[in-house]
């Protein structure tokens, strides 16, 4: 979810006073109007984003052309006239590949008293607007994203190109005597494609602030009205990490008479109801051979769940062999929960032996792996 609060009463204005006729409802839920009112009284200040203007044919700044259309933004017959309400701007960044967002299309606005959300009193309603990015990003005339192919359930499918997006939402009513929040949905949609590597893995974020967004910080008969600065804080929306598990040997050796076995199984069968898993392992070696420091790394055969693989630095079998290594292990297993088990000892295991269950590493999202095995916790 989306949330946008106020600072102070008057961040959230509607267009011009105009307002429909009827009942309380319609009128807090009405989409942008024409401005077909003035706002010419003198001294008056009257809350919405466009000032002293002048709406009659007859007067010093007609709204209506010697063509008929209605003038907008600095153009003959619009002086003082603004392009839009208050627009709620949401630009997604970094979106991963195979992704899918949704966006709600309306939503009330309510004020903070109750102390919880939609609890106040309903003073308005934000509804998003396809836009053209005229004169800065969320510009462009008011164009009610609504019913049709993009728009299911009041909820509308977001453009992304390349790895952005963005959602705008116009003010259509608001009180500007108190502090005001509004609220969107949104929602995260992707059919996993391992085989595409479908969706990308990573992290996508989201900034929001009020709109259109410009640079152009003079005046300008071309730019949006009104346009603010771009100065959101971005957060995170989104992580996708992989569904592997990484196991870690914290010792093995296969030096001065002593060899170490190890094993891994893929555990994704079982009576729970897990979806079961296949998928290779790749087994990475940090240590010594002789005198010299190595990083190796070997594949391990595909497995699923319910079946293991073993071998031994000695002997090899599952994984190549790797003869008088000394070190660690971490095997990259492309399948959830998996565990592993090494037994070290002598040759034979004559005199001394020792095994001990393999560490899962990274349970939780936010590791040094960068991705999301199962907890161990009970």
């Amino acid at each position: 979810m989306l949330r946008y609060t106020e600072r102070f009463p008057t961040v959230f204005r509607r267009r011009s006073v105009r307002l429909p006729l009827g009942d309380s409802d319609a009128r807090l839920a009405h989409l942008p109007p024409l401005p077909t009112e003035s706002q010419d009284v003198l001294g008056t200040i009257y809350q919405t984003e466009t000032g002293f203007y002048k709406a009659s044919a007859g007067g010093a700044w007609p709204s209506t052309l010697a063509n008929g259309t209605v003038a907008t933004g600095t153009s003959d017959g619009a002086l003082g006239l603004a392009d839009h309400g208050t627009r709620l701007v949401a630009r997604f960044t970094n979106v991963q590949r195979g992704l899918q967002i949704w966006a709600q299309t309306q939503a009330s606005i309510f004020t903070l008293q109750g102390g919880s959300l939609n609890t106040g009193v309903r003073t308005g309603t934000a509804s998003m607007t396809a836009t053209n990015d005229g004169g800065g990003v969320g510009a462009g005339p008011f164009n009610l994203v609504g019913a049709g192919s993009g728009n299911a359930g009041g909820i509308a499918s977001l453009n992304i190109v390349g790895d952005t997006a963005q959602a705008v939402w116009e003010v259509a009513n608001a009180d500007t005597t108190a502090i005001e929040r509004v609220q969107f949905n949104i929602v995260i949609a992707y059919r996993a494609n391992t085989a595409s590597s479908l969706p990308t893995l990573g992290t996508s974020s989201v900034a929001g602030s009020i709109g259109p967004w410009s640079n152009v910080a003079t005046a300008s008969t071309s730019a949006a009205l009104p346009r603010f600065v771009e100065t959101p804080t971005a957060r995170t929306l989104l992580t996708i990490n992989s569904c592997r598990t990484n196991i870690l040997f914290p010792f093995v050796s296969n030096i001065a008479g002593f060899d170490t076995g190890l094993a891994i199984a893929n555990t994704s069968k079982d009576p729970f109801g897990t979806s079961v898993q296949t998928g290779a392992c790749s087994v990475w070696f940090y240590g010594t051979v002789g005198t010299s420091n190595v990083c190796l790394r070997y594949p391990s055969p595909s497995i699923t769940g319910g079946q293991h693989f073993v071998w031994s630095l000695a002997s090899g079998g599952a994984v190549t062999a790797t003869a008088g290594f000394q070190g660690y292990v971490i095997a990259v297993c492309e399948f959830q929960y998996g565990h592993g088990f090494a037994f070290i000892s002598d040759l034979g295991a004559q005199r001394l032996a020792m095994g001990y269950l393999a560490l899962v590493m990274d349970e939780s999202i936010g590791s040094r792996s960068g991705s999301r095995s199962e907890t161990l916790g009970h």
